[in-house]
């Protein structure tokens, strides 16, 4: 069940989307009196298309989808609420276009309450459950020269909450005395189909010459 950086980022924009068109629906059953389901969405597109195009505008611009940032509850919550208390503002300020909630001061308040909370409770479940081990890739790095410590320095500086390192393949026999780069090297090119099926590896990654493995993948 391991996701793809770009599954990640797909899903975390339609959680937000879905947070701020739910605040929206909420706000409008409860002011209008308008049905709490899909009806409403049809019946008045712009209203909801609208919403979800400031929100596509503004996230990018505040960086809203930097995984790192977004798996950190702290960090991921704050720059989501954020971002949705100036979607929301504008929103609000939008004449014509939007539902005119700014008739009523606490359908306001309310609009922006349930933006800001929906959308953080959302990042904090995205920071909770999907960094999980299930949700995570297991990496095997093939070759334990400067490339594969590279890549492992790589992978712990940009992306340490998607992808668990397992360790390294290396066919030179004196790099299997002690860990490197706090991996062990778990065998020789002889030994790829065992070790993955061992540790339960999604990934091998090769970052090694063709003249440092004996075989070629």
């Amino acid at each position: 069940m391991s996701l793809r950086l770009s599954e990640r980022k797909i899903l975390l924009f339609l959680g937000d989307v879905i947070a701020v068109g739910t605040a929206l629906l909420i706000v409008l059953a409860l002011r209008f009196a308008l049905p709490l389901s899909g009806r409403t969405v049809i019946a008045h597109p712009t209203w909801f298309g609208l919403l979800i195009g400031l929100w596509s505008l503004c996230a990018p611009l505040l960086d809203a989808y930097d995984l790192r940032r977004a798996s950190r509850v702290g960090s991921g919550v704050g720059v989501g609420a954020v971002v949705a208390l100036l979607v929301a503002l504008i929103y609000l300020g939008i004449p014509y276009y939007t539902p005119y909630l700014p008739a009523s001061r606490l359908t306001a308040f309310l609009f922006l309450l349930l933006v800001v909370g929906l959308v953080s409770a959302g990042r904090a479940a995205y920071a909770l459950f999907l960094v999980q081990p299930t949700f995570r890739h297991r990496v095997l790095v093939v070759g334990a020269g400067w490339a594969g410590r590279t890549l492992v320095e790589a992978v712990r500086t940009r992306a340490p909450t998607e992808y668990d390192l397992v360790g390294f393949i290396d066919d030179d026999p004196t790099k299997r005395t002690e860990p490197i780069d706090g991996l062990g090297v778990l065998g020789t090119s002889a030994d790829l189909r065992r070790v993955v099926q061992e540790h339960g590896v999604s990934e091998v990654v090769v970052a090694a010459r063709n003249n440092e493995l004996d075989f070629v993948i």
